[in-house]
């Protein structure tokens, strides 16, 4: 896994998808896994923000049974919820929320470094905080929206970070990742 705050520069394993408009970094990690203890998942994104620190993963999976296995190995790893409704857990350093939409048969688990996104309401201004939010919504909308098509060939993180399945950008990395 990153360190918490680490430095985006000094990763050499990390490749950057996408750069916000305010200057946050979505990220993949070259030969990251797609598994999460034994549910099969969508490669985790990774988000770092303006300063080039790590704050946030985000992992999608699709289908009931994937569901119930992070949700075991979430309770085997950190015991029961605070807010079992919604699934959330918080540390002194982490908060961990698994969202499933059964209509969509899909969801994810999302893993945020506790004191950075504090500091962040105090210091960003509400347009930041906007477009923050907005980046990480058009994430998580298309993870519950690719969680809805079966698609072998779908090229899941890419489709994310590019926000569709047919820029060149995604067919590149798809036609990549089948040759290996």
């Amino acid at each position: 896994g990153i360190e918490w705050g680490s430095n985006l520069d000094i990763l050499n394993d990390v490749i950057v998808t996408e750069i916000t408009a305010t200057n946050f970094k979505k990220c993949t990690k070259a030969f990251d896994s797609n598994r999460f203890g034994n549910a099969t998942t969508e490669l985790p994104i990774y988000l770092f923000d303006k300063n080039g620190r790590f704050y946030e993963v985000l992992i999608g999976f699709s289908g009931k049974n994937n569901y119930e296995s992070i949700l075991n190995h979430l309770f085997s790893l950190h015991g029961k919820p605070e807010f079992d409704l919604e699934h959330m857990w918080r540390g002194n350093q982490s908060e961990i929320v698994l969202n499933f939409n059964a209509d969509r048969s899909g969801g994810f688990v999302q893993y945020q470094h506790k004191p950075t996104i504090e500091k962040w309401y105090e210091e960003e201004t509400d347009e930041e905080r906007q477009q923050r939010l907005k980046s990480i919504g058009s994430i998580l909308s298309m993870i519950s929206t690719a969680s809805e098509s079966k698609k072998k060939d779908q090229c899941f993180v890419a489709t994310a970070v590019y926000e569709s399945a047919a820029s060149s950008e995604v067919e590149i990395l798809r036609a990549w990742r089948d040759s290996v």
